[in-house]
This record gives structure tokens, sequence and C-alpha cells, in this order.
């Protein structure tokens, strides 16, 4: 079996603040590279309230409840509510996607 090969660390729950999106946050990404020597996807995923949403869901099998989480492309067909942070998470993610991709396919 091959090793398994990092392609990056993912940033997430990241704060969507401008100013710290542009002074800080490419601190901690330089720091996380340099201190642990992991490589950091371009990706990240922004923290929204609409992201936690998508985990509200139950579903019960007897008398147990589970979680039901949907995906963030299904619960962005179902919603109207904040459109514009679901059409930004939802960008992310198919980002996150394509450089997934792209870095297997190298």
């Amino acid at each position: 079996i091959p090793p398994l090969k990092v392609l990056g660390v993912l940033p997430s729950k990241v704060p969507t603040n401008p100013k710290y999106l542009e002074f800080t946050f490419p601190q901690r990404r330089e720091v996380v590279t340099n201190k642990y020597n992991f490589p950091v996807l371009q990706s990240y995923i922004g923290q929204r309230e609409i992201l936690s949403k998508t985990l509200d869901k139950e579903t019960t099998v007897g008398n147990l409840e589970f979680p039901d989480p949907r995906s963030i492309f299904d619960y962005e067909a179902q919603n109207a509510g904040d459109r514009q942070a679901l059409l930004t998470a939802v960008e992310e993610f198919n980002f996150l996607a394509s450089e997934i991709v792209h870095l297997t396919n190298d």
C-alpha cells in the first residue's frame, strides 16, 4: 500500500472579515507551512452561519434520532435565505473540489 499523500491543510471556519482575510489570514497560513511543514491549500472555507444550518436536520429511526446533514449544494437548492452567503459557500466548496482534482491529477 503506498503511503498517504497530504495534499494540504484546509483552512476552515475562517473569519470572513475583509481586514482579517487581507492581513491576518496570510500570516496564519505561513505559520502552518513554516511551523508544521505542511502545505496549505489555496482553498478555504469561511465561517458562515448558513453552513451550520446544513447540520440541523435529523432523522428518526425507531426511537433514536440521528444527524442527517445536507450537502451545501442541496441546501442551496432548497433555501432562499441569505442567498449571497449560500452562493459564496457553494463557490468555496466548488473551488476546493477543483483544487483537489488538480492536485490528484499531477
